[in-house]
């Protein structure tokens, strides 16, 4: 996650000392929350927003709508893709589990079973993903120092110009010359993803 940039998260809980907890643990991770009680208007928040946030934190059984029907109507807004959604309950139902999965939750945490420190971080974990399925990027072990530069302009691209992919990952030649190397990496280093996986190959890709 970058500082400069802090993800901007949804939460929707209910129990008010926990929801107090949970905005003061993602505020304090760098986060940046809108918190509500209620399911509808947490959604009405999103619609009026105009665009999606990087994240939603779900309590299940959260007044208003329950999850189920949370997602159900989420999932009509363009991009919701590319917002995970963390199910956060005191249930552990395999039926709603498998219906809220289906609609497209990402994943389903039981509370009494997970620390509140180690659901934020796996919802940052589920964030950074998701960042990071938007990116693709390849430089082939040729790029030259201009070239590197060029291919930098792009970074921010949904879809690598390259090849067209769209895997999340940056293919780093391992015989691309030094220089080339230094260039993209300094250009990378003030407008990279969230998340980066870096590959290293002798091998070309169209």
């Amino acid at each position: 996650m970058d500082k400069n940039n802090p993800y901007q998260v949804l939460v929707i809980e209910d129990e008010p000392s926990l929801k107090a907890a949970i905005d003061a643990k993602l505020q304090g991770a760098g986060l940046k929350t809108a918190v509500f009680d209620d399911g509808q208007l947490a959604l009405d928040a999103i619609d009026a927003r105009g665009k999606q946030f990087d994240g939603i934190w779900l309590d299940f059984d959260v007044r208003g709508i329950n999850g189920l029907q949370f997602m159900e109507r989420f999932i009509k807004f363009s991009d919701w893709q590319k917002c995970p959604v963390l199910i956060v309950s005191n249930t552990g139902n395999p039926d709603l589990i498998k219906q809220t999965i289906d609609l497209g939750a990402k994943e389903w945490i039981i509370k009494a079973e997970v620390r509140l420190d180690d659901t934020v971080r796996r919802f940052i974990e589920l964030i950074d993903a998701a960042k990071a399925a938007a990116y693709c990027f390849f430089i082939a072990s040729t790029t030259t120092e201009s070239g590197v530069s060029d291919f930098t302009k792009n970074l921010r691209a949904p879809r690598c110009r390259h090849c067209s992919a769209s895997s999340g990952w940056v293919k780093l030649e391992s015989t691309m010359n030094a220089g080339a190397a230094g260039n993209f990496w300094a250009a990378f280093s003030t407008s990279k993803p969230s998340m980066i996986g870096i590959i290293k190959s002798s091998s070309t890709t169209s």
